[in-house]
């Protein structure tokens, strides 16, 4: 049942792909919610199905024989997969940004726009050690080890951002009634694709690189999709996330993400056989 509801809504996005591609170049105040709900759908699918993908092709407990055989493939593919959803949610700032003046006086405002998320954001005392895990990540290009590279400008500025998400989730978790919501997720969960939807464009471009501290902050960015319970097209997005950055950063940088793979409860063993050989950043 649930694979052919899977394969219905492929159709119908595909049925309404083309005139999504016509509309979306030339946004306007006409045409806006539609194309932004429409954005949605893509992105909820596309979240889904890069998930599957990825639990098919690294985390599936019965693997493909000729995937198995080329960890760069494997590696490869869900590095695809990864970043068909990143830039699917970034893309939503083709329609966000010259259409937001329009979404927030209409039906959709209630979807695009966050009082609470005020810019002094307080941390609270329980998430201060997970806050020094994140500044320690700058001293991969920060160092005197390390001879300056371009992309580090890149790298700093994409770890600020995650900071700054990092510490908007947590006081939205913070801020959220005791026990609520048992069932689903207890605070604004939108709030963890914020640092997705703002990735730069050349951030993107190490990812697809494979630039191992790219993958790195990745791997911290799925600790955000752990918080998120009860999304039937989010559910393992957390695990799949991590388990792309073990395969791309090689068994010589784990000791990176022994964090967040013990918070999400992700065996790194079970991947140690396709995973990348890469050269050891030294912490």
């Amino acid at each position: 049942m649930k694979k052919g509801y899977q394969n219905l809504v492929a159709l119908e996005l595909t049925a309404g792909l083309k005139s999504y591609m016509m509309e979306v170049r030339q946004v306007t105040s006409d045409n806006v919610e539609a194309l932004f709900a429409f954005s949605t759908f893509i992105s909820v699918f596309n979240t889904y199905q890069a998930n599957t993908r990825v639990q098919q092709l690294a985390l599936s407990k019965r693997m493909n024989a000729a995937e198995l055989a080329s960890p760069q493939t494997v590696a490869s593919a869900a590095v695809r997969s990864a970043l068909q959803w990143l830039r699917t949610l970034r893309g939503a700032q083709v329609i966000l940004v010259p259409g937001w003046s329009t979404l927030q006086s209409g039906p959709l405002r209630p979807v695009i726009t966050r009082e609470s998320w005020s810019a002094a954001i307080p941390i609270s005392n329980e998430h201060r050690a997970d806050e020094g895990r994140l500044k320690i990540l700058e001293s991969m290009w920060s160092s005197p080890r390390r001879q300056y590279q371009d992309y580090f400008g890149t790298l700093r500025q994409a770890w600020q951002e995650l900071c700054r998400s990092f510490a908007l989730v947590w006081k939205l978790v913070d801020e959220a009634p005791p026990g609520s919501h048992a069932s689903g997720p207890t605070f604004d969960w939108t709030a963890v694709f914020h640092f997705a939807v703002q990735c730069s464009l050349e951030f993107a471009a190490l990812l697809e690189e494979q630039c191992v501290e790219a993958w790195i902050l990745m791997g911290h960015y799925a600790l955000l999709g752990a918080e998120v319970e009860g999304l039937w097209w989010f559910d393992g997005s957390a695990e799949s996330c991590l388990a792309t950055a073990a395969l791309v950063i090689g068994t010589n940088n784990w000791e990176w993400i022994a964090y967040p793979a013990t918070k999400i409860g992700l065996d790194l063993e079970r991947l140690r056989s396709f995973a990348l050989d890469r050269p050891r950043i030294a912490p």
